[in-house]
């Protein structure tokens, strides 16, 4: 167990140390002043003094170093504390007060990412069970802390220790927001409540008073993924997609065109295209809309040995005033290319609907800037080659849309620079590793290293989460000389095609 622990800590380690550049703060309130910056104190019952109810402190000194945040605090960074009680002798009464941050719009980042909050907590002084310290997040906040349906995430905070007394010291929480990647209002809150009546008493035997609960250094932030690309379409190769239309009342659907992204770089030589879709055509000297369905279907990928699958794409949502034209990202397993009846093959494929997964551009009227969309998939093991299709459609007839109907003139949408993506190190982390037998041998190595004959193939990384060129041809030896001396993570497929990661040393 202690092996697979260090294994486990090592490959974390590894990839904390590629991402640690590109974590991305999203939101950092100092808690200045209540109900202006970054939180708002909501008394519910007051049962003792009410300032001591989420009241700010600037002392450095009741705050945790920059040594123990890991990062340089904003200058202006206060913490707040709730606490129960005056002082020794007075009274205390039920107490439930809550202070909520300001929410947060995750969907403005790319939703692959990881989202997280964190926060140091330090709980004190309490001589009795009867104080209670909350951690609650919502999707849906009312604007009243009692009426709003919240998720009391405080039992996947192990960092918060309810057995407190003199003895408080600054701990840090996080909590992964991943599962509310598509908020557009995430709010955080703090509960304290006193949840009995008595007297402050320090003696024996009756050491009666409430806790007291310090917060502060409260962090929205989001880290980006070390992401491999293992397929890509320039839409300068027909063999790579296929433009298929299932309505097109007059002659609209997917074309190719030259307008590319002004700081997409092309290879010389090369002849990159970018794909358009537009239920807007020509009628006479008029423009007008009408209904279509059409496709951008691409070759299907193999994401063998990973459990999620990423696409990259950049896109232009324009001139859209109004309608129902829209564009959807779907992917499926079990479509076959016909040319005959490309129409039949996609009606008889099973498509999802992964279009939530990515933070496309719903821009209306004219627009010129490209938005990079990446979007995350689960892979189903036994079914891991994956077809994924660019669907635009509208249901709308109008006539003269840039005149008498300019309200409801469909979007035109632009496509380029798409990307099958990987997370190299992605099955590191996952179940526990259970090597009952070893994979490789030796390690440390020198020259070359021996693989069992489970494995089909193997990969190094370094630990900044790139790939290194090491060939391996089969034969069951991977020859090593050629890689500097270090330490480098391995991905390897075995022949059930699972996949497992390990380290290796290299001397």
């Amino acid at each position: 167990m202690k092996k697979q622990l260090l294994l486990l800590t090592a490959i974390i380690m590894a990839i904390s140390t590629n991402l640690i550049a590109q974590e991305t703060v999203i939101y950092y309130p100092d808690f200045r002043y209540d109900n202006n910056r970054g939180f708002t104190k909501h008394n519910i019952t007051v049962g003792s003094v009410e300032s001591n109810l989420w009241s700010r402190s600037t002392n450095l000194s009741k705050m945790p170093t920059d040594a123990e945040l890991g990062y340089t605090r904003n200058a202006e960074a206060t913490s707040i504390t709730a606490k129960g009680y005056a002082g020794v002798g007075d009274a205390y009464d039920v107490t439930d007060t809550y202070a909520v941050v300001d929410g947060v719009d995750l969907t403005a980042y790319p939703h692959h990412q990881d989202f997280q909050v964190t926060f140091f907590t330090l709980a004190e002084y309490a001589l009795g069970n009867f104080s209670k310290f909350s951690v609650l997040v919502s999707d849906n906040y009312s604007g009243d802390p009692t009426t709003t349906a919240w998720t009391d995430v405080t039992n996947q905070l192990d960092q918060i220790d309810d057995d407190v007394n003199y003895n408080g010291k600054w701990t840090k929480s996080t909590l992964n927001l991943n599962q509310w990647r598509t908020a557009t209002n995430l709010v955080l809150a703090f509960r304290y409540q006193v949840t009995a009546s008595g007297v402050v008493d320090k003696t024996e035997p009756g050491l009666d008073r409430p806790g007291a609960w310090r917060v502060c250094e409260v962090r929205f932030t989001t880290t980006a993924k070390p992401l491999n690309a293992v397929t890509e379409w320039q839409f300068d190769d027909f063999n790579m997609f296929e433009m298929i239309n299932l309505t097109s009342t007059n002659a609209q659907g997917w074309k190719r065109t030259e307008t590319l992204r002004t700081d997409l770089v092309e290879p010389v030589g090369e002849d990159y295209k970018s794909i358009q879709a537009s239920a807007v055509y020509e009628d006479g000297a008029l423009k007008s809309v009408s209904p279509t369905e059409t496709w951008t279907v691409l070759k299907a990928v193999d994401f063998t040995g990973y459990s999620k699958a990423y696409l990259s794409f950049w896109g232009i949502s324009q001139y859209k005033k109004g309608g129902d034209a829209e564009l959807r990202i779907k992917m499926s397993t079990d479509y076959v290319s016909d040319q005959a009846d490309a129409a039949g093959a996609v009606t008889a494929a099973t498509w999802v609907d992964v279009t939530d997964a990515f933070n496309l551009d719903k821009s209306l009227d004219y627009d010129q800037t490209w938005v990079n969309s990446i979007g995350e998939v689960d892979v189903d093991a036994a079914n891991p080659n994956i077809n994924f299709a660019f669907v635009y459609t509208c249901t709308d007839t109008y006539s003269d849309v840039n005149g008498a109907n300019a309200a409801n003139r469909a979007s035109t949408w632009k496509i380029g620079d798409v990307k099958a993506m990987v997370d190299p190190l992605a099955t590191a982390i996952g179940d526990e590793p259970k090597f009952e037998a070893p994979l490789f041998y030796p390690n440390p190595a020198h020259d070359y290293l021996v693989l069992s004959s489970e494995v089909e193939q193997i990969e190094f990384y370094n630990l900044g989460g790139q790939k290194v060129n090491v060939n391996y041809n089969g034969g069951g030896q991977v020859n090593v000389a050629t890689l500097s001396p270090g330490v480098y993570l391995i991905r390897m497929v075995l022949a059930n095609k699972q996949v497992k990661a390990s380290k290796v040393i290299i001397k």
